[in-house]
């Protein structure tokens, strides 16, 4: 579950209360519940399971970036805190795009529906197609291009 993120991106790792944590960005359409079983499973076993990405955003709250299936997997075993990644990133446009680029390395797929949803979601936040192309491809080198001006276009047109 090797994630790929930008150097520059700082981070504190930290324990939590599960209620404290936000979910304020979704770049999945939805949940996978295989997937939260597969992470039930894993803690149950005692296995070892990668922290959960935040962000502390403006208004002073954690927010998930990356580990929604793990926190629903979390919170239905009974677990009450989680350990957390605090990204230190600058604005929720690029925490949108670092969340993405965590679901596009990681081991379940974006959809195209995830995919539209998050280019929808750096669109509502008041970036050109352009800017979105560019935060995107940072974030995601291995994303092709073509397709992503696609995927852009598309979801300019749902907005």
């Amino acid at each position: 579950m090797a994630r790929k993120e930008p150097s520059a991106v700082k981070e504190v790792r930290e324990i939590v209360p599960l209620d404290a944590l936000h979910d304020d960005i979704y770049v999945r359409e939805g949940l996978n519940q295989e997937r939260v079983e597969f992470f039930e499973d894993l803690y149950r076993s005692g296995e070892e399971v990668p922290p959960i990405w935040v962000w502390l955003d403006p208004d002073g709250r954690l927010v998930k970036v990356d580990g929604r299936h793990r926190t629903t997997a979390l919170k239905n075993i009974g677990r009450k805190d989680a350990e957390v990644i605090r990204k230190h990133v600058k604005s929720r446009a690029e925490a949108i795009s670092l969340a993405f680029s965590a679901n596009f390395g990681g081991s379940l797929t974006p959809s195209d529906a995830d995919i539209g949803q998050t280019l929808r979601l750096l669109l509502e936040a008041g970036l050109s197609g352009r800017k979105v192309s560019e935060i995107i491809r940072a974030h995601s080198p291995g994303f092709p291009p073509t397709m992503l001006g696609r995927y852009i276009k598309d979801a300019q047109t749902r907005l």
